[in-house]
């Protein structure tokens, strides 16, 4: 019984408690090598009916989330902006969730010669009081990650986490706090499938909201060797290279079916 007391309240203590419900197509990931993976990152959904300029915070919140994730282990990664753009000649709206099916991501995937789609959506973002009268946001996330090779989900389920206001470092405000919630989130949806990869790729800015990727033309992989803060970033300043990239294949203008 002491023993339960113990380890209840270092739950409640940190804050470091989640929940995730799978559905039952989710697949065992088959181990990859980084480096020849590409990843196809679509623009993350909101769902929270929250004011559009919130909305829009919670979107850049996470794809640059997710582009930190898959950058900093070695991927080859294909983000948002670039995700948008092969999604307009096959006429899908990614804006419509409904039109993120199956059939539409692999077409997505043939485009971008992508290996794994992933597709981020935040369901739910509320605050309220923690056990100890600070204020916590709670973050509900949706992640799908479609493994192209096995036709089939690497990741299909529903994960929620909250952040503290007592646990973060310095004096936010109700942005600040549901920003890191739902980077926490984002995070930890990701971590069973990218936890066994190594960060071999230094970036800089992890906790900042700006697209790494904008207007990429082709798949990116990052220098081990350097720091990456951005393509436009590197671009204007040489120092900091920005790593390789690989052309992608033609894209084909073909609707997919539902």
């Amino acid at each position: 019984m002491r023993f339960r007391l113990m380890i209840s309240a270092l739950i409640v203590f940190t804050g470091v408690t989640s929940l995730s419900s799978a559905f039952a197509d989710e697949l065992p990931a088959v181990p990859v090598t980084p480096a020849q993976t590409k990843i196809l990152i679509l623009p993350v959904l909101d769902e929270t009916g929250d004011r559009p300029d919130m909305q829009k915070e919670h979107t850049e919140f996470g794809n640059h989330r997710l582009e930190y994730e898959f950058i900093t282990r070695g991927f080859q990664v294909i983000g948002p902006d670039m995700a948008i753009r092969a999604a307009r000649a096959d006429d899908i709206d990614l804006d419509d969730v409904d039109s993120r099916t199956k059939a539409a991501m692999k077409q997505l995937a043939k485009d971008t010669g992508a290996d794994w789609v992933v597709a981020g959506a935040i369901v739910e973002v509320h605050e309220s009081k923690s056990h100890f009268d600070q204020k916590r946001a709670t973050a509900k996330v949706q992640m799908r990650i479609l493994d192209i090779s096995q036709d089939g989900w690497i990741a299909n389920r529903f994960f929620e986490d909250h952040k503290d206001s007592s646990l973060v470092i310095g004096t936010i405000g109700t942005t600040g706090l549901f920003r890191a919630a739902i980077d926490t989130t984002l995070q930890r949806s990701t971590s069973n499938l990218l936890d066994s990869y190594k960060q071999t790729v230094k970036v800089f800015g992890e906790f900042n909201q700006n697209d790494y990727l904008a207007g990429q033309a082709s798949a990116f992989t990052g220098d081990p060797k350097t720091t990456f803060s951005g393509l436009s970033n590197n671009e204007s300043n040489p120092a900091v290279p920005s790593g390789s990239s690989a052309p992608l294949p033609s894209a084909t203008a073909t609707a997919p079916s539902k």
